[in-house]
């Protein structure tokens, strides 16, 4: 999934939007018959995968309407007046749904990341994130050209006294 954080909140909106645009479209151009709301989740989860998960399920609104516009104008009919606001409540459900879904997902990714990278028992950082930020670090020293510096500390039996 491509990764926006680096990113303006503004610029995942307006790809959400615009995604959710493109769907609708191609949902009101191919008629009644074709079910496509599943394409909805694609820019959903887009958006949920980069912002908070309140921002996500609020912009679960976004595709609903969307999917209710494009419905309206295609021509969709109904036995009763009941069916078309029951069925938006539940494309709204179904969307937050997916929304808090993703966004929930990353936060859990997210943090599995962190602990991934430190000890458990000191908090500090392990192998792991040391060769992470050492590549980082080395990349940056060759892309400016500046010289880098490195000081490793190994402790012997370590272990055995982080244990008592």
């Amino acid at each position: 999934m491509v990764n926006f954080q680096q990113r303006s909140p503004v610029l995942v909106l307006a790809a959400g939007v615009g995604g959710v645009s493109v769907v609708g479209y191609i949902d009101y151009i191919s008629g009644i018959e074709i079910r496509l709301f599943p394409l909805y989740f694609l820019p959903i989860a887009l958006v949920a995968a980069n912002s908070s998960r309140l921002f996500a399920t609020a912009f679960a609104c976004v595709p609903t309407l969307m999917w209710t516009v494009a419905n309206w104008f295609a021509g969709r009919e109904y036995s009763s007046v009941l069916i078309f606001p029951i069925n938006v409540c539940t494309m709204f459900v179904a969307f937050g749904t997916i929304a808090f879904l993703v966004s929930e997902l990353q936060a859990r990714l997210s943090l599995e990341r962190d602990l991934g990278r430190k000890d458990s028992l000191t908090g500090l950082p392990n192998s792991r994130a040391f060769y992470e930020q050492g590549g980082l670090l080395l990349a940056v020293a060759r892309r400016s050209g500046s010289p880098a510096t490195l000081a490793y500390l190994e402790l012997d039996n370590f272990k055995a006294v982080n244990d008592q």
